[in-house]
């Protein structure tokens, strides 16, 4: 992460998951992780919300997908920090193995121009390849006049 001076924090949320199976040791754990800031040491977190979804029908095979809101931790560092993660479930062995994560960070900074920033967090299921999912955005609040951009990324 690297902030502009005067930076400050108002939001910042760890998102993580991979593909899992009930039958697996591990599966409990899903939900926790650990989370290093500028090579300072791990800290323990567990997610506040779990979402599971069924991967392949009757096989135990799951996606999870794990959220914490890390807004103390985040506004605890320097505005240039590295952060790193470990301890991430995910099933080994097979096809089709991942796990991953990321963090989401809003802040304000009264130097920078005027923005509205909206994070819509939920997710999307599409099992099948080419499967095309319409989902409705409302909401936005945009400038009267001038340059409006707008971005969506499928996580």
């Amino acid at each position: 992460m690297d902030l502009a001076t005067c930076s400050n924090v108002v939001f910042a949320g760890i998102y993580w998951g991979g593909r899992a199976s009930t039958g697996d040791l591990e599966f409990d754990d899903r939900g926790d992780i650990r989370i290093d800031a500028n090579g300072d040491g791990n800290t323990d977190v567990s997610a506040d919300v779990i979402i599971d979804a069924a991967a392949a029908e009757g096989l135990g095979n799951r996606v999870y997908y794990c959220f914490a809101d890390k807004t103390t931790l985040v506004q605890s560092n320097p505005s240039q920090s590295l952060y790193t993660v470990a301890d991430i479930y995910a099933r080994l062995g097979g096809t089709n193995r991942w796990g991953g994560w990321n963090i989401v960070v809003v802040y304000e900074n009264d130097l920078l121009p005027m923005r509205n920033l909206n994070v819509f967090d939920g997710l999307v299921n599409a099992n099948n390849t080419g499967t095309e999912v319409e989902v409705g955005i409302s909401g936005f609040l945009t400038p009267a006049s001038g340059p409006v951009t707008f971005e969506v990324r499928a996580l």
